[in-house]
């Protein structure tokens, strides 16, 4: 789990050495108490300290402002060590200490013969400085009642302190969450929005706040806690440790920094799998900066029910686009088949989604085809959810599936929970590592996902990955997977949905990237004479190391690589990519890399398809694959042949045979 409480460490604000800013300018609005316990004698203890430090301070500064220039320097030291020694009192009774680090950067900047308006000033900061500590000793020691909740306030804010709508996670040095007063805090500010995500599944838990770009309140038990601020793949996390006191009000400040614009470079993310109502979806989609959210407004289970008749998901929508904010919208009219009975008797078959269509369908599926039909006809896609699903290997064929979630719902940030999920459906050539009960982990769960995806690319169904995280369900934020869409002329939702479709993309749950063949997109088909070397170029950007790209030509690795990241600026890393690839067949081509992590969690980006059209050599999928598929298909049909009506099963048996027609010019190796 990527526990919030362990989160990196804070990144405080560092002002430019060269600054004239008073120091007084940098005090808090309202001062921040002390970390110590309560005890009358501790109290008169800080006061008599904070008093004494406020008349050292007052010294010193007195003494640059007088004409014994030939002490400048040694009063100037003696300031700096008198601010220094300051502030790791401040540290280690558990105050941050931001202002008086920033105090000792503004003197360190002036050290050398200061201008005497500049030590005017000087000598009016640090003795309200100084003063202003020790009022605050005094507030503490009043106000503080061990018996009396404490109040944090905070804000969170990106690199130039302007408000960031953002997912804050409270945790207590005990483990539990604590989540924001949503009707409070709407009301608190004009237009504030919020909403709390609690999904705890016993060993994976998410519980965080989504919220607008507002300050926050809340009240709290006294006692230790780790405050994280994230926002979506693009912004470096913020993360503090504070105790607070009872009776006390803290003061909190988080800053997330941007760290790479994608939109910038043309692409722009989305989530196709959501169930979170439309009214929370907006606030979570901007706390996570995704571009576009496709929730899943209707939903049936049973093979006698329509999406129109009998809606088990929210009230129906108007096909309009919902405007979230610049560059980032919902589709609302967006439909799940999850078939798990036949005719109210219990039968699973498994789910797709037909998403971007305009009006509800008053179709049950099986049989697929008329839904299909009428879908396609409203501009849907065809979304295959999971590869595990019994039926899941035959929708490829007979719905013509346009893509397919290489990050599913069961790829969270929290602990990877379903490791029992259909094991039955891995081959041995898969080569998927087990564990003594039969379970996979997470790198095999994806694994297992991509091994299929490749087995459907080489028997010449050209379908997208995408990324869905059926939040609202599970435990997992909106867009933790998430596909990115290549769209060299800014964003547009129909330009995003076509973009998706024809594979203009990559999937991440980590890093990012931007790769080319021969200078073309993925996606993209290069018509080829003969075989030739093709030239791969491009880079991959992400806050961990890169520990592994890896270059696959018809789902087979060919080539991998450990590349060398050079460190940024703000501490991610950058790897540029050249390679040399020469196909032998008409296929596809792709790459895929991984993070490395101190907590060796498998986060992975993932190309689109390449696709390579070569005279005289055309595609084949290798036989162990095909079988594979066949053998699905074939399973299913004996299981439901007694269960489904002859309409369905033709389309079932069409599946077969177009798998039996592959195998026939399937290869060995």
């Amino acid at each position: 789990m990527e526990n919030p409480s362990i989160m990196g460490p804070s990144r405080l604000p560092v002002l430019p050495c060269g600054s004239l800013e008073p120091i007084n300018d940098l005090l808090p609005a309202q001062p921040r108490p002390l970390e110590a316990p309560f005890s009358p004698r501790a109290a008169w203890r800080r006061r008599f300290t904070a008093f004494g430090s406020a008349i050292r301070l007052r010294s010193c500064a007195a003494a640059l402002v007088s004409h014994e220039f030939r002490m400048e320097r040694r009063m100037m030291s003696r300031l700096v060590s008198a601010i220094e020694k300051r502030s790791r009192r401040l540290q280690s009774a558990g105050e941050e200490a931001d202002t008086l680090s920033a105090a000792r950067i503004q003197v360190r900047a002036r050290a050398a013969r200061p201008s005497p308006a500049w030590l005017a000033i000087l000598t009016i900061s640090v003795t309200l400085l100084a003063i202003s500590h020790g009022a605050q000793a005094q507030q503490v020691d009043s106000a503080a009642n061990p018996d009396e909740p404490a109040t944090l306030v905070g804000r969170i804010v990106d690199g130039d302190n302007e408000p960031l709508a953002a997912r804050l996670y409270i945790q207590s040095a005990k483990g539990s969450f604590h989540t924001l007063d949503v009707e409070r805090f709407a009301s608190d500010h004009a237009g504030a929005e919020a909403a709390v995500y609690h999904v705890d599944r016993g060993e994976s838990v998410e519980i965080h706040t989504a919220l607008s770009a507002h300050p926050f309140r809340l009240e709290l038990p006294p006692g230790e806690y780790r405050v994280t601020a994230m926002r979506g793949k693009e912004f470096l996390p913020d993360s503090r440790t504070i105790t607070l006191r009872g009776g006390e009000e803290r003061r909190i400040e988080l800053q997330l920094t941007r760290w790479i614009s994608m939109a910038e470079r043309g692409w722009f993310s989305g989530d196709t799998h959501v169930h979170m109502p439309i009214d929370r979806c907006r606030v979570a989609q901007r706390a996570e900066d995704l571009n576009v959210a496709i929730p899943l407004t209707y939903w049936v289970t049973d093979t006698q029910q329509t999406p129109l008749r009998h809606n088990r998901a929210e009230p129906p929508r108007s096909p309009e686009l919902i405007e979230v904010g610049p560059d980032s919208v919902i589709w609302p009219v967006n439909t799940e088949y999850e078939i798990f009975s036949v005719g109210g008797q219990q039968h699973t078959l498994g789910a797709f989604f037909a998403i971007n269509h305009r009006h509800p369908l008053d179709l049950s599926v099986p049989p697929l085809a008329p839904a299909v039909a009428e879908a396609r006809a409203q501009g849907a896609l065809f979304d295959l959810d999971k590869h595990n699903w019994p039926w899941s290997m035959v929708l490829p064929p007979v719905i013509g599936i346009d893509l397919y979630e290489l990050s599913n719902n069961h790829v969270w940030q929290t602990e990877f929970l379903f490791g029992d999920w259909y094991p039955e459906y891995i081959a041995d050539w898969m080569e998927i590592e087990l564990d003594d009960q039969g379970h996979y982990g997470e790198r095999g769960w994806l694994e297992f996902g991509f091994r299929n995806y490749y087995a459907l690319l080489n028997c010449g169904l050209r379908i997208s990955p995408t990324a869905g995280t059926a939040t609202g369900v599970h435990p997992v934020p909106i867009g933790f997977g998430r596909v990115y869409v290549h769209l060299p002329d800014g964003f547009g939702y129909s330009e995003w949905i076509a973009g998706l479709k024809a594979g203009h993309s990559f999937v991440t749950t980590g890093p990012l990237l931007d790769v080319r063949l021969e200078g073309q997109l993925p996606g993209d088909e290069l018509a080829l004479e003969a075989p030739r070397s093709l030239e791969l170029a491009g880079w991959i950007e992400s806050p961990h190391p890169i520990r592994l790209v890896e270059l696959l030509v018809d789902g087979e690795v060919v080539d991998q690589w450990r590349p060398d990241s050079t460190k940024q600026e703000l501490g991610t890393y950058r790897a540029s990519l050249a390679r040399d690839v020469t196909p032998e067949r008409s296929g596809w081509i792709a790459v895929r890399c991984w993070e490395d992590r101190a907590d060796a969690r498998p986060r992975f980006a993932h190309t689109a398809p390449f696709w390579i059209s070569i005279a005289d050599r055309p595609q084949s999928a290798r036989r162990v694959e095909v079988e594979y598929l066949l053998r699905r298909v074939t399973d299913e049909l004996t299981r439901s042949r007694d269960r489904l009506e002859p309409a369905a099963i033709e389309e079932f048996e069409r599946a077969a045979t177009f798998y039996r027609q592959r195998l026939e010019s399937a290869r060995d190796e």
